[in-house]
């Protein structure tokens, strides 16, 4: 199955990767898969609600990916690089959402194409775009992203932290049950891209809601317009998913730079302290040689005790040591979540910061790498 998923994946990517020159991520919020939908489904209706960094009129495409990123969980369920099945857009339709508060059903969203049709049949691990559509958005007002669907095994991830529902006989219930863009694109004539991977504290699981206070969010908002960022974090993300440079760090490769935050799954998941820190190591060489610039983050600390706990101080002595020399920042982000020495492994905020962690490692990490960006 790996060479069938390599081919299909190096593919697919590879006919997908030039629009991402051309076009730069317009949220900030996650939005890739680590899980495949149960069950079949005809004709299900359903919606999603994004806050945008640029607001007014843009020339958006959606970029949709047909399989897993990184295992969910143990692995028993779903792992990383499985494959979507086959499955059909009936429609989809994006636009105006209306203001931020209490989403509802939109009524100004335009149809999507997919080269030239507003259907889509979509192939087991395709990466596809929707065609161009020119939307307005004005401020403080959502992004709706919506889609009607039929067919099974189809990747998401049910971790998302932003408005998501669905239609059945009572009306929209909340929901996140359906396929959804990884990629919320506007054309744009210039920005510095910064892209996130790591795991469900770089997601944002652990904050608030639609209230974007987790710490790539609220880096974003210090760095300000002439960033983009895509936020390519995923609850359960472990770097040995990471490492295997399938989509997901294919997506990560079209950064200018990429923060990288990776350590608590693995050890949770009781790998050795060399298997994560070859794999760490491995990450950063593969986007250095991208032409990425890489920020390394330390493993956050997240409560372990025992084993776990003398694994988090070895694998983290070795990213600051050793890993950090390849890479083009280093962050020890038990300096403003963690508890102070030593009880560093020790969480301040929660094992999945709040909002209060969430800004504070924000304006630290502004603090010591903004200008470095």
């Amino acid at each position: 199955a790996e060479p069938l998923f390599r081919s299909l994946i190096s593919m697919t990517f590879d006919n997908a990767f030039k629009l991402f020159e051309e076009y730069s991520s317009n949220t900030v919020a996650g939005t890739n898969n680590n899980f495949i939908l149960k069950g079949s489904f005809d004709n299900k209706t359903s919606a999603i609600y994004y806050k945008v960094q640029k607001h007014g009129k843009s020339i958006y495409r959606f970029c949709f990916s047909n399989c897993v990123d990184s295992t969910y969980g143990d692995g028993t369920e779903c792992r990383a690089n499985c494959l979507g099945g086959s499955w059909r857009i009936v429609s989809a339709f994006a636009g105006d959402g209306g203001a931020y508060g209490d989403p509802h059903m939109s009524e100004k969203l335009v149809p999507l194409s997919f080269s030239g049709s507003t259907k889509k049949d979509v192939l087991p691990g395709e990466i596809f775009w929707s065609d161009e559509a020119e939307l307005e958005i004005p401020k403080n007002h959502y992004l709706c992203f919506e889609i009607t669907f039929s067919g099974s095994e189809i990747p998401f991830t049910p971790d998302k932290i932003v408005p998501a529902f669905s239609l059945d006989e009572n009306g929209f219930k909340e929901d996140k049950e359906f396929p959804q863009p990884i990629f919320v694109g506007i054309r744009v004539s210039k920005s510095k891209k910064v892209v996130f991977i790591g795991d469900s504290i770089t997601q944002g699981l652990g904050t608030t809601p639609d209230k974007y206070e987790f710490w790539a969010a609220r880096l974003a908002e210090r760095l300000g317009k002439n960033f983009s960022f895509w936020n390519l974090g995923l609850g359960c993300g472990h770097a040995y998913d990471a490492v295997t440079d399938g989509s997901w760090l294919k997506k990560a490769k079209t950064g200018d730079t990429v923060f990288v935050c990776f350590g608590v799954n693995d050890i949770n998941m009781h790998r050795s302290v060399t298997g994560i820190c070859n794999d760490t190591e491995r990450i950063v060489y593969l986007l250095k040689s991208a032409g990425c610039k890489v920020i390394l983050l330390s493993v956050p600390p997240f409560d372990m005790v025992g084993e776990d706990k003398k694994k988090w101080y070895a694998v983290n002595d070795f990213l600051r040591n050793t890993v950090s020399k390849n890479a083009d920042g280093f962050f020890d982000v038990s300096d403003i979540i963690g508890k102070p020495s030593p009880r560093r492994h020790m969480s301040l905020y929660g094992p999945h910061p709040d909002g209060n962690g969430g800004k504070a490692l924000g304006d630290a990490l502004y603090a010591a790498v903004g200008k470095l960006l």
